[in-house]
């Protein structure tokens, strides 16, 4: 008997997996710095992968124009991409970050229209609205104290999404010519390392590194589940099309809401209004990438 778990079971566990991996990034950042987070998921994330690789991968596929497009992919996420997700859940916290994050699938689509002849549809069109939305909402919520979100706050669940939506874009270019994704996501995190280590000297000495060790173990532990989450999804996508499996990938921002609302009540406050944006959020990432 061939058993195979279906494709859309994998993705939902990838998106389950992305919501369990910020809840713990945003444990860790209460403990740790975000580029000693970015650094050591980026560790993870080329361990990981490189094991894989091992035995699922032969150099007579390498491809260096495949190569060149996974490496700069890897500058966007994990490179930039952990910093600015890491540093989102310091400043505004991991419901606030990843409703703003639901904004990269309008992203992918306005490269794809600007730079590939892509012509959204009408649906598309309603999607781009509930998510717009859905972000004008978060950035007016205000906190206990009757106080707005500052543009300093926004900034990095914004900078992450930007990252988050070109990086798909990027490794579609890439497995055009290297179709191994796993050899790919190992070039990916190179060249998210690079990243992370030219910049170090960018960042003030004192966010820089953290030797606290449950920081540290906290960390690891997110790369980890971030790492086992990608390559659930590229298992999913060798299994399933695209247009079912995204949809449910992208609704992993209520998973989260879900996981803080009954695990970690005291550590972010959830309000009504932001379940609604997070919720209109969703819903136009999953009309985009479902059915744009």
């Amino acid at each position: 008997m061939n058993f195979m778990i279906p494709a859309e079971f994998l993705a939902i566990m990838t998106s389950i997996s992305f919501a369990v991996g910020d809840v713990i990034g945003r444990l860790a950042v209460r403990h740790s710095t975000p580029y000693t987070g970015s650094l050591l998921g980026t560790i993870v994330s080329l361990v990981v992968f490189s094991l894989i690789a091992l035995g699922a991968f032969s150099w007579t596929d390498f491809n260096w124009n495949g190569a060149l497009w996974f490496l700069t992919a890897g500058v966007f996420y994990p490179g930039f991409g952990f910093i600015t997700l890491f540093k989102g859940f310091e400043r505004v916290g991991v419901a606030r970050t990843t409703a703003i994050i639901g904004v990269s699938p309008l992203i992918s689509t306005s490269i794809a229209v600007l730079f590939m002849d892509e012509r959204p549809t009408w649906i598309t069109l309603i999607g781009t609205i509930l998510i717009v939305v859905g972000v004008l909402i978060i950035s007016l919520e205000e906190d206990e104290a009757g106080k707005r979100m500052g543009a300093g706050e926004l900034v990095w669940p914004a900078l992450s999404a930007i990252c988050f939506g070109v990086t798909p874009i990027l490794r579609k270019a890439g497995m055009n010519s290297l179709p191994s994704p796993v050899m790919g996501m190992v070039i990916s995190s190179i060249g998210g390392m690079a990243v992370l280590l030219s910049c170090m000297r960018l960042i003030p000495r004192v966010q820089r590194f953290s030797f606290n060790v449950v920081g540290a173990a906290q960390y690891i532990v997110t790369g980890s589940i971030y790492a086992l989450g990608v390559y659930w999804y590229f298992i999913a996508l060798g299994r399933g099309n695209v247009s079912t499996l995204a949809p449910l990938i992208v609704i992993y921002p209520l998973f989260i809401l879900a996981i803080m609302a009954t695990a970690f009540r005291r550590m972010e406050r959830l309000s009504l209004t932001l379940v609604f944006a997070a919720c209109l959020t969703v819903a136009g990432a999953v009309v985009i990438t479902g059915f744009g």
